[in-house]
């Protein structure tokens, strides 16, 4: 993606290699592959890029252009958390539906115990006790975060583990 800059303004958004007209003058889309930076420069094309949107957790407002002498940049000027609540309600769906998603396959084996009385195995029942166990803890653990930054913390996985959001039991064989 490209944008043509005038007087420090973007004018124009290129969203692909198209023909254009800047300062009257038509230009084929073959600039876009064959001519060099700088030379797209001369004519005040620049390559563009978005700042990355986080919309999870975060509101955007006030979006600007920062102009760099080889690129332009769209950011925003006011960032500010979704509401704490909203982001807690959630993950806590989340993990609630990841759990059910887990216990699913072993579902039969409770239900063939409910009507023959036949016994769950031992490593079935050990598995559905760590995934409510494990949902138990994540959703404790969402429910007393007191910021949004805190909440993605729980997102990050360390080495050779796994994210505190994610922290499921493997699953069955």
């Amino acid at each position: 993606m490209w944008c043509v800059v005038k007087v420090n303004q973007v004018i124009k958004l290129i969203p692909r290699a198209m023909a254009v007209v800047i300062n009257e003058v038509q230009h084929p889309a073959a600039i876009f592959s064959s001519w060099t930076s700088a030379e797209l420069a001369n004519i005040g094309v620049f390559p563009y890029s978005e700042q990355a949107q986080d919309t999870k957790h975060h509101v955007y407002r006030g979006e600007r252009f920062d102009i760099k002498s080889d690129h332009v940049v769209k950011v925003w000027d006011k960032i500010t958390d979704r509401p704490l609540a909203d982001v807690k309600a959630e993950y806590v769906a989340q993990t609630q539906s990841s759990a059910l998603s887990q216990l699913k396959p072993t579902d039969w084996y409770v239900l063939r115990k409910a009507e023959t009385g036949e016994a769950i195995p031992s490593d079935v029942g050990t598995y559905r006790a760590a995934v409510r166990s494990s949902e138990d803890t994540i959703t404790k653990a969402i429910k007393g975060k007191k910021a949004v930054s805190t909440i993605k913390t729980m997102l990050v996985v360390p080495d050779g583990g796994k994210a505190p959001m994610h922290d499921w039991p493997d699953p069955l064989e």
